[in-house]
């Protein structure tokens, strides 16, 4: 052989050894890329299954004209059942009316809510009512609420 094929062959040589590191450099990156997004999926799917899951408790107050009482409404409005649901108000001026044997709740469906009429003779128009329920995704689960009266 003379030294054309030589360098023919080396060049040969080069050219498979570049396009194979390339190619692996390469598939190593897309692998790598495919792994995140995946991550990302499966992260975002278990995020969209957790708030199947869970129950979100709100209330607003409905003032009647016409009358000393006026509505306290509490609603789910979270995607799953809420059980034992419960609330506490530290407001001593603040009379319900309604049963004791009323809360806990035992269950309140998303979309449901439940109408208490009271009756407020205090000053501050502002308080903080404290919800606790227990859904699929959490025993427990607390959240507080301002509200204006």
């Amino acid at each position: 052989m003379n030294i054309e094929n030589y360098i023919s062959l080396c060049l040969s040589i080069l050219a498979a050894i570049g396009a194979s590191y390339t190619y692996i450099v390469h598939t190593r990156r897309l692998n790598s890329q495919q792994k995140q997004i995946n991550d990302y999926q499966l992260r975002h799917l278990k995020e969209e299954e957790d708030e199947k899951k869970k129950a979100l408790i709100q209330c607003r107050n409905i003032s009647t004209p016409g009358s000393q009482l006026d509505i306290l409404q509490i609603q789910n409005i979270g995607s799953a059942a809420a059980y034992n649901v419960d609330f506490d108000i530290d407001e001593e001026d603040i009379q319900f009316t309604m049963s004791d044997e009323l809360f806990p709740f035992p269950k309140l469906l998303p979309g449901q809510s439940i109408e208490i009429r009271y009756y407020y003779g205090g000053y501050n128009e502002h308080q903080t009512i404290a919800f606790t329920w227990d859904d699929e995704y959490k025993k427990g689960e607390k959240i507080e609420q301002v509200l204006s009266l």
